[in-house]
């Protein structure tokens, strides 16, 4: 999934000559702290509330009078989704602008927009559980997880690994494509992983530790 995919055409766009009030309007209207100054077609910069605030009340000011308080940021339409990530994290954004090679103004992806993205990524809305294993990282094998889930009958739908700072420990999260995965945890504690916590995507609540105590109790049968 690429920025050009995302971009959301009903966000607003400023020009220079707007002025400092019809910024702060449109950013409490659409519940955002940036917004992308265009002029014709050309992306000129990125403006924050902050440099809205920081002008002695005077709110006829021209948004092109500003001294911006951000650099030139900006995401160009072929960028991956976590690229994009990158930039929001880095940045603190809540848009970011997406504009071609040649700086032509494309639209803006919005916090919201990237949510959904990365929910359509991990196969979230899709029934099934989720299960966290805990392992060392040069127990690490993709192929041999993918392996353990298939000779259960279970496909992974999504996998993400998390890294600990000064830790040869990580945790694998994977989206699965069956809620019962009973046999698939057992499979994984015969391979050496630890089970964390397992999600039951048709529960509205998340008890883990009530299934994990079930889960253990099922391994003494």
């Amino acid at each position: 999934m690429i920025a050009s995919e995302l971009v959301n055409n009903d966000l607003p766009v400023l020009k220079t000559s707007d002025t400092v009030q019809k910024a702060m309007d449109m950013m409490s209207e659409y519940k955002v702290f940036h917004l992308p100054v265009v002029n014709e077609s050309q992306y000129l910069g990125l403006v924050y509330e902050d440099d809205m605030l920081g002008q002695d009340g005077d709110t006829s000011l021209p948004i092109g009078a500003l001294s911006l308080s951000l650099p030139n940021i900006f995401s160009l339409s072929d960028k991956h989704l976590f690229e994009i990530l990158n930039l929001f994290l880095e940045h603190k954004l809540s848009l970011l602008p997406i504009v071609t090679h040649k700086n032509d103004f494309i639209g803006s992806i919005a916090q919201f927009d990237l949510g959904t993205a990365i929910a359509e990524i991990f196969s979230t809305a899709e029934q099934g559980a989720v299960v966290c294993i805990d392992m060392n990282i040069k127990m690490y094998s993709l192929a041999q997880i993918a392996q353990i889930a298939e000779s259960e009958n279970i496909k992974i739908l999504s996998s993400c690994l998390q890294y600990f700072h000064d830790s040869s420990k990580i945790e694998v999260t994977l989206k699965v494509n069956k809620p019962d995965i009973s046999a698939l945890l057992a499979s994984f504690v015969r391979y050496g992983y630890t089970v964390k916590y397992v999600y039951d995507h048709s529960s509205h609540i998340d008890s883990s530790a009530d299934r994990y105590e079930s889960f253990m109790k099922y391994l003494d049968i």
